[in-house]
């Protein structure tokens, strides 16, 4: 398969749609590849593995990425209006700068990733996408708490889960302070309805509040018969 190839026809097509063809790269590799300032508008990248691939100042208006594996992937000051990355893995891509109006990230994993400076529009989808340790100002926070949004329990210190902070998000409670609940170490007790995650500042870290254990049962004492 000439990559090379099909992506210069591909960018034929996109111009007017009457020349070239339209590119179907799904399930190929494209691991480090430099892609930088291509137009893949409407391209079909579903399922590939573009692991650390340079896609900084391209076109990828429309692009289905759903499936696909960008880790590390270099995507700043792209245009990715209407895109797909439906349950994708964008853990530490550099989404900086990016037009993502209409973008749908839904359950997709952005751990880590880099969404500061981006622009969102109300059609812009982050439902059950993990987004734990992603870099955000303002303005992602904001849209970001329009959705319920996914914490993966993996990236909590101790091998923890949040429960029950008060972020504001869609399910919580906001009315008590965050709760640390250790995983496998006795009972897990209900705490919310359910659980929800927290939206972290650049640098900011959960609060960490001690659980107090559940107080022991008093065995009863066995009465002796005095004959």
């Amino acid at each position: 398969m000439n990559i090379e190839h099909i992506l210069k026809e591909h960018e034929k097509w996109a111009k007017d749609h009457k020349q070239g063809s339209q590119a179907n790269l799904s399930g190929t590799s494209l691991f480090e590849c430099d892609l930088r300032g291509r137009n893949l508008s409407g391209a079909n990248f579903s399922n590939c593995d573009l692991t650390k691939t340079d896609l900084t100042n391209s076109l990828l208006i429309g692009a289905n990425f759903s499936g696909s594996t960008l880790m590390g992937a270099k995507m700043a000051k792209c245009d990715l209006s209407n895109a797909n990355f439906t349950d994708a893995n964008l853990r530490g891509a550099n989404l900086q700068t990016c037009n993502m109006s209409g973008t749908n990230f839904k359950s997709a994993d952005l751990f880590g990733a880099d969404l500061r400076q981006c622009t969102f529009d109300e059609d812009t989808n982050f439902k059950h996408a993990n987004l734990s340790k992603s870099k955000m100002d303002d303005q992602a926070i904001a849209k970001v708490k329009e959705e319920p949004v996914t914490r993966n329990e993996e990236s909590m210190p101790d091998e923890t889960a949040i429960v029950g902070r008060d972020t504001g998000l869609p399910g919580d409670s906001g009315s008590r302070p965050g709760r640390l609940i250790p995983k496998g170490r006795g009972r897990t007790r209900k705490v919310d309805k359910e659980v929800v995650d927290d939206v972290l500042r650049p640098g900011e870290k959960p609060a960490r509040v001690e659980v107090p254990p559940e107080p022991k049962k008093k065995k009863p004492k066995k009465r002796v018969k005095v004959k």
